[in-house]
């Protein structure tokens, strides 16, 4: 049994749950786009009261030739790239397990690098670690 399997049932109903109402372009069923920060969020809560430590991570696409700043968007593979980002938000807890409900799983930080984006060239940032987690998600 691999990590990804080992993982608490609410999350994971969670993760379900709002991949069906996001599978839909990462729009609600009303047509609103929904804020991957506030999913992180909710995801990191779960993970909180299953006793993880949850970190919370931002996807940027590969800096672009010669550049510092200027980066590749990001092309959800699960939308064939009708839907394009500059950025994404995700939880990540202790063992380097990704939350995101795009998938409806989670999945190792290996395999989500491979397997979310077109171009899965991606980087992933610590944006909220750890310590920081359980007072920006009171907020």
């Amino acid at each position: 049994m691999g990590k990804e399997d080992l993982n608490n049932q609410p999350v994971l109903d969670y993760l379900k749950k709002q991949f069906e109402v996001l599978k839909n372009d990462y729009r609600t069923p009303d047509g609103h786009v929904q804020s991957c920060t506030l999913i992180a969020c909710d995801v990191a809560r779960l993970l909180i009261e299953e006793e993880k430590i949850p970190s919370i991570y931002k996807v940027l696409g590969k800096l672009k030739d010669g550049s510092k700043y200027n980066r590749e968007t990001l092309i959800p593979r699960l939308y064939e790239g009708r839907v394009e980002w500059g950025g994404h938000i995700v939880t990540v807890d202790e063992e380097n397990v990704v939350y995101d409900p795009m998938l409806g799983k989670s999945m190792s930080i290996d395999n989500y690098k491979q397997q979310a984006f077109l171009n899965n060239d991606i980087e992933m940032v610590e944006n909220i670690s750890s310590e920081n987690v359980p007072e920006f998600i009171s907020r």
